[in-house]
């Protein structure tokens, strides 16, 4: 008997750490009032959940166009320290290993001023425990441009026509939080978060049982990539 409830252990115990991760993709821009309150509000409902982070992988993606007009090479609609600023971001991320959780703490810092991106880059490396030096290189460098440019060609891939608004958010590629037809999830309620506990099919962190609480609410949708056009 104690040797069946031994393999019935090990199974769950290999189920629970087998399961997959929930897939959490963010489409912003760098210098987007709405991401911004959007990331904060994600960071306090989900992130600082205890054990949410545990069960999450997630990216971050930049609505831009590439653009040989401009200085960068690059078009955004807030301008080009916008594109600087989603440099950084991509770049502190590679640099880190795409260490998610340690890059997020960047990300957060980095919006929770978005005016001033790109030049709370440093300020926000050193709070986080990032190398500057190395991000800067990497800004710097082909390397930069070449993460944008793949960033960009994955937003891109969504195949949505205009482009999306800034932020949208995609959960198991099912979109939560964006244009029609996508689900309007606020983050300043526990409808996030529920949401993604309820994709997880390993065990449940205790975090999915906590109650939410927001310092604001969600005012706003989101900024229109294609607003130039209009």
């Amino acid at each position: 008997m104690q040797a069946v409830l031994l393999v019935l252990l090990l199974v769950a115990t290999v189920y629970c750490q087998s399961a997959p991760l929930v897939e959490v993709d963010f489409y912003v821009m760098s210098k987007c009032p709405y991401a911004s309150q959007y990331v904060e509000q994600f960071d306090q409902s989900v992130m600082k959940s205890t054990g949410l982070s545990s069960i999450i992988h997630l990216t971050v993606n930049y609505i831009a166009k590439v653009d040989p007009s401009e200085p960068s090479g690059f078009y955004s609609l807030h301008g080009q320290t916008e594109v600087w600023g989603d440099i950084n971001e991509l770049c502190a991320d590679k640099v880190n290993g795409f260490d998610n959780y340690v890059w997020w703490n960047f990300l957060t810092c980095m919006y929770k001023d978005y005016s001033s991106v790109p030049n709370n880059a440093a300020t926000c490396a050193s709070q986080t425990g990032i190398n500057y030096n190395s991000i800067n290189q990497c800004v710097q460098s082909d390397l930069g441009k070449q993460l944008l440019r793949a960033s960009i060609n994955v937003t891109d891939s969504l195949g949505w026509n205009p482009r999306p608004g800034s932020p949208t958010v995609y959960v198991n590629k099912q979109c939560i939080y964006g244009y029609p037809p996508c689900q309007a999830l606020d983050p300043s309620t526990s409808s996030v978060k529920k949401f993604i506990c309820n994709q997880y099919k390993g065990t449940k962190p205790s975090g999915c049982n906590d109650k939410v609480y927001v310092h604001c609410c969600l005012l706003y949708t989101s900024d229109a990539a294609d607003e130039e056009d209009s």
